[in-house]
């Protein structure tokens, strides 16, 4: 690698289609995940490239991360260590100028080196695996539920990767495995919460214990041990009586403090949007949850979370933003200060 102030160096290029050589520069932005669950990044980073394509990134991680490069509005995901050098050559396709928005083909990404004790290989290697292993074995996984795929699955990764020297890839491996776990047992969650979440340590930057959090406390709330209108009752007395409510139902919540926290404020989030009449108390009860906590990464959490439910909500002030109209001229929002601005 290359010596240099910061810890992460990212050399990279971008390719578009174009008549020449010369490339549009482009804004250039890192962005590392505050948490994995509310998905709300902080830019770490921010560049233009030259009019080559060419690019630099200069940050620094304090442990392994996932984060995103930007590019102008399109973006790549990319995982990070402390001490390490990249080289990227990002692609971003000719786009149909008709297709809206959601219609867009992603940019891609190809890791010409990485300098970071094979992390991103590791990585990334493990992520294919593991979906192509699903999508080969789905019948025997979702309807016969062979338990003995589990097995199959360790040798296939022990033959493919050998041996893993990070522990974020072994914890990706050991959450991508629960959730096939969770396939096979059809017992509502319960064998993986015990195995997996009950007194063990929250892993806020690690995708596959969020993405497995999702998917079994998304909706944990309406579960059937919890009466709606008992769960609305308690909201509205304040805090105190809603986490004791919640408590008493559930013995999983109540003996794991930092994840019941987590699940709740998760969960008050949907309530926000399904109950109009409490969102005062669905926010009060979010800031209380904040400010009693002894978990920072809970605190930061439920922070971005009240910041997602209030951005762009009513009686709020839209971000500032400055587009090229029509006629090449820049508009900025704030020159339509009280007037009706109409995107499209």
């Amino acid at each position: 690698g290359e010596l240099s102030s910061q810890n992460v160096v990212i050399k990279g290029k971008i390719q578009r289609p174009t008549a020449n050589d010369q490339q549009p520069v482009a804004l250039i932005r890192f962005m590392t995940y505050d948490d994995m669950l509310t998905g709300e990044k902080t830019t770490a980073f921010e560049t233009k490239t030259d009019e080559q394509g060419n690019f630099v990134i200069e940050t620094n991680v304090e442990e392994i991360t996932p984060a995103q490069i930007a590019v102008d509005v399109e973006y790549v995901d990319i995982i990070v260590k402390p001490d390490s050098y990249y080289e990227v050559e990002i692609t971003l396709p000719q786009q149909n100028e008709d297709a809206s928005y959601f219609e867009r083909q992603p940019p891609t990404m190809k890791m010409i080196k990485a300098d970071d004790d094979d992390l991103y290989y590791q990585y990334y290697k493990a992520d294919t695996f593991v979906n192509d292993f699903v999508l080969d074995n789905f019948n025997q996984i979702y309807r016969r539920r062979q338990k003995s795929l589990l097995d199959s699955l360790d040798t296939f990764i022990q033959n493919n990767l050998g041996v893993i020297k990070s522990d974020f890839v072994k914890d990706y491996l050991h959450y991508r495995k629960a959730n096939i776990q969770m396939a096979i047992d059809g017992d509502d969650a319960k064998n993986v919460k015990s195995r997996y979440f009950s007194n063990r340590e929250v892993l806020y930057l690690q995708p596959a214990y969020m993405n497995l959090f999702h998917e079994i406390f998304s909706d944990y709330l309406v579960s059937r041990q919890f009466d709606h209108s008992e769960l609305q009752s308690a909201l509205r007395q304040g805090y105190d009586k809603f986490m004791t409510y919640v408590k008493s139902k559930d013995d999983f919540l109540s003996d794991n403090k930092e994840l019941a926290e987590l699940v709740v404020a998760w969960n008050l989030k949907r309530m926000y949007y399904e109950s109009p009449d409490d969102r005062k108390n669905v926010v009060d009860c979010l800031k209380a949850i904040g400010q009693n906590t002894k978990v920072p990464d809970v605190k930061m959490v439920v922070e971005n979370i009240v910041k997602q439910i209030e951005r762009l909500s009513f009686n709020t002030d839209a971000p500032q933003f400055s587009l090229k109209g029509i006629d090449g001229d820049i508009v900025n929002l704030s020159d339509y200060k009280d007037n009706m601005v109409l995107l499209q």
